[in-house]
C-alpha cells in the first residue's frame, strides 16, 4: 500500500513538473517573440505661418504605417493585409527605417495637399526625425517636416491629407516673431478623404496694402472725432475762443493733437 502511494506520489510530481515545464516554456516563447500588435493613431500636423515669408509643418505620423497602407481602420494592426512587414518595419532601427521610407517621400509629397488662397503649392520634405524602436505596444511616431515660401499677400490656407494615409488632424499657426504675435487657429479632424476648410490668415500674416491701412485709419478717424468725439471739438473751440492769434492756436492745437496721439 505503501509503495502504490509513493509511485502515485512520483507520477504526480513528474506530471505536475511537465506542465510546469511546458507553461515556462510557453512564456519565455512569448518574450522570445513579443506580439507587436498596436492600434495606429491618427496623423496630427500642425502648419506654421511665420511673417518672414516662411511656412513649417510638422506632420506626426507613423512611418512604418505609411509604408504599410496600415491606418485607424484597423482596430489591431495585426488584422491588416501587412500585418507582418509592418512589425518588421518596427523593430528598424532610425537609420534603416530612413533608408526604408525614402522611396515613398515623393508620394508622400505628392498626395498631402497644400493650398493657398485655393491654389496648391508644390512640398519638399526636409526633415524627418524617427526615434528608434521602444516599447512594442506604442507605436513608433516620426516627425515629417516639410517647409516651403508663402506670400505675405496669403489670406487663407487649407490642407488636405489622403485617407489612404489614415485620419488627421491639422491647425495652423501665424507667427510674427518681430512683434511677438502669435495666433493658434482651432483643430480641424479630417476624416474622409476630406479637405479642411480654408484657415484665415489675416489675424496675423497677412500685410495690408499701404493705401487700404491709410483708408482704414481715416475711416476710424472720422467716427472717432464726429459721432462720438463731441468733446474734442469743444475743447478745440475752447481753445480758439480764448486766442485770437493763430500762431498759438495752431500749437495748441497741434500740440494736443500729438499728445491725444501718444496717449
Amino acid at each position: 500500500m505503501i509503495c502504490m502511494q509513493i509511485h502515485v506520489d512520483n507520477v504526480l510530481r513528474r506530471t505536475l513538473n511537465t506542465g510546469l515545464h511546458m507553461v515556462l516554456l510557453w512564456f519565455l516563447s512569448t518574450l522570445a517573440s513579443p506580439v507587436l500588435a498596436d492600434v495606429v493613431k491618427p496623423a496630427l500636423a500642425e502648419i506654421s505661418i511665420n511673417t518672414d515669408g516662411r511656412y513649417h509643418i510638422e506632420v506626426r505620423a507613423s512611418l512604418e504605417a505609411l509604408l504599410t497602407g496600415i491606418n485607424a481602420r484597423y482596430q489591431n494592426t495585426r488584422d491588416a493585409p501587412k500585418a507582418v512587414a509592418y512589425d518588421e518595419l518596427r523593430v528598424l532601427p532610425a537609420a534603416k527605417l530612413a533608408v526604408a521610407f525614402k522611396p515613398f517621400e515623393q508620394e508622400f509629397t505628392q498626395r498631402v495637399e497644400l493650398n493657398f488662397d485655393g491654389e496648391r503649392v508644390p512640398l519638399s520634405i526636409t526633415h524627418i526625425d524617427i526615434p528608434e524602436p521602444g516599447y512594442p505596444k506604442v507605436p513608433r511616431i516620426s516627425v515629417i517636416t516639410l517647409e516651403g515660401n508663402i506670400d505675405r499677400s496669403v489670406k487663407t490656407v487649407s490642407w488636405y491629407y489622403p485617407a489612404r494615409f489614415g485620419d488627421n488632424a491639422v491647425r495652423v499657426r501665424q507667427v510674427d516673431e518681430a512683434n511677438e504675435k502669435w495666433h493658434w487657429s482651432d483643430w480641424q479632424w479630417l476624416r474622409k478623404d476630406e479637405h479642411s476648410t480654408p484657415f484665415s490668415l489675416t489675424e496675423v500674416f497677412t500685410q495690408q496694402p499701404v493705401t487700404q491701412v491709410i483708408s482704414t485709419y481715416l475711416i476710424l478717424g472720422f467716427k472717432h472725432i464726429l459721432p462720438r468725439g463731441l468733446d474734442h471739438i469743444l475743447f478745440i473751440l475752447g481753445i480758439f475762443l480764448l486766442s485770437t492769434h493763430m500762431r498759438p492756436l495752431l500749437w495748441q492745437v497741434t500740440m494736443f493733437t500729438v499728445a491725444h496721439t501718444i496717449t
